[in-house]
Order: C-alpha cells, then structure tokens, then sequence
C-alpha cells in the first residue's frame, strides 16, 4: 500500500494497486463465505434470538484466521450480543476475536474469566468493544460456559434489545450530493462518534436479489415522481419475503458511481416490509 503511494512511476503504481485490488477482492470474498457459513451455523441452532445463548461463542477450522474480526463483527450485528469467533491457529491453539454491544466490556469480562480459571485462556487482550485472545482447543467448551455465563449475569433484557438512533426523516428536498459529500467530509466515524441514520416510509416500486443476500431496490416518496435506488446489505432472502407496497427504512444516504455516472442511492441498515400485512 505505501509503496503505491510513493511510487514515482506510473506503471509501477498501476500494477501495485491492481495487486491491493485484487488482494481486496480475495479479502471480500472470504468474508463472504464465512459470514455464510456462520449464519449456517446459527440456522442450524433452530433458535430465535431470545433463545441464543447471551455471550456467543462461534469456532470453524477451516474459518480464516485473518478475517474473524470482520466476521465476529457481523454476527454481532445480525445477534445483538457478545459474539466471539474462532478458529485454528498453531500447537493446539485456536485463535478468537471478539466483538461486543453497548453495557458488555470485553476486555474486563474475559480478565474475569482469566482470573476464576487460571488454565483456561493462553493470552487476551483488547478494550470494551473489541478483544483477541487464544486458548487450548480442548478448553472451547469451558470457556463457551463461562463466556455465556458473565454475560447473562451483566446484560439485561434491555440491553439485548436493540435500538437504531435516527436523525430523523429527510426531505426530497434534502436528499442531494452535498448532503452525501458533507457528511463524508465528517469522516472518521468511529465509537462514541458513529454515522448519521435516517428513517422514512417508500412506496416499493420494484426489487431483485442479488446472490440471494443483497436486495437491490428501487423506491418512491408518496406523492413523488423520482425514484431512487436503494441496497439492502446481506438480507437474508429466506427471511425477507419483501412484496411490492410500503416499506419502511432505516438508512445512510450514499453515491453510486457506474461508469461515470453518479447518482444517489441510499444503503439501507435496517427494513420493515410488514406494514404490508
């Protein structure tokens, strides 16, 4: 990455950034195939949400140790809870990331752990929101009790409920590429600092799958003649059965760029199709 940067010659800097692209294709792609095989595993549980176990502990051999983080990241998404993701790394030893929701401090649960089971855990480290650690393969089954015991004795009902926080509902009129350009500009959002949401009710004037697991769509404002695009980010189409009618969103407002042309389309984070119903 730095070197693309430095480099004073063209072709060179061409050929580097079409490696990291590459590189970056293989990245999603990984991601993607976990994050399916995750929800698999999780399909297979045969549980609703309200019957997870609160601290969540997922493991695949075959799950790349490079990319758990991300994945750890969208389970706990898709969960709401203290998830941790592992898989093998050396010697017997499995490697886990862990990624945690408002009222749970990783680092301090699993110090906690550490402490009342001295052989448990090889090494841990991280902050409130996220953690790495390892431990003998052998000890996954213990350290998944004691994981999902410290986190049903700190979280409440109300704390594994989650709440999306909206900025409100934008205007026709307020939906424009200064708008998208201006937030972007706020950049770096991060914890304590996170992206502005907004919500609204469309009329759905048509939608498709992508993959199964993206849903692209097109929407109207009642009383409106403009369309605009709108995608909907690993939506499960065994759960999403969206028809034609009203949908209510909540979404960030972004620009698409394809082949030279921009336009606005808004990246849907949260979707209720049941106002149909």
């Amino acid at each position: 990455g730095i070197e693309t940067l430095l480099s004073d010659d063209h072709l060179q800097a061409m050929r580097l950034a079409s490696e990291l692209d590459e590189l970056n294709q293989l990245r999603k792609e990984f991601e993607s195939l976990m994050r399916d095989e995750a929800m698999t595993i999780l399909s297979k549980m045969d549980l609703d949400s309200t019957e997870l176990p609160i601290g969540l502990v997922l493991y695949d051999a075959d799950w790349h140790e490079g990319v758990i983080g991300i994945l750890a990241s969208r389970v706990k998404e898709y969960t709401h809870r203290p998830v941790i993701v592992f898989t093998d790394s050396n010697n017997g030893e499995i490697k886990g990331s862990a990624r945690s929701i408002k009222g749970f401090h990783l680092r301090d649960a699993l110090d906690h752990i550490a402490t009342e089971n001295r052989d448990l855990l090889n090494k841990f480290g991280g902050h409130a929101m996220a953690a790495g650690l390892s431990l003998p393969k052998e000890n996954l089954g213990r350290f998944k009790t004691a994981f999902n015991q410290i986190a049903t004795e700190q979280l409440s009902d109300e704390q594994l409920q989650q709440k999306i926080w909206s900025d409100g509902e934008l205007t026709e009129a307020e939906m424009t590429f200064d708008l998208v350009e201006q937030i972007n500009l706020s950049l770096p959002w991060g914890q304590g600092f996170e992206p502005p949401l907004f919500d609204g009710t469309f009329e759905l004037v048509s939608f498709r799958w992508l993959a199964e697991k993206h849903l692209k769509m097109v929407l109207r404002r009642e009383g409106s003649n403009q369309t605009i695009d709108a995608i909907y980010f690993f939506a499960s189409s065994d759960e999403i059965q969206p028809t034609n009618g009203v949908v209510e969103i909540v979404y960030r407002p972004d620009i698409n760029i394809w082949n030279g042309r921009r336009s606005l389309q808004l990246i849907v984070n949260q979707a209720n199709f049941e106002l149909n119903s």
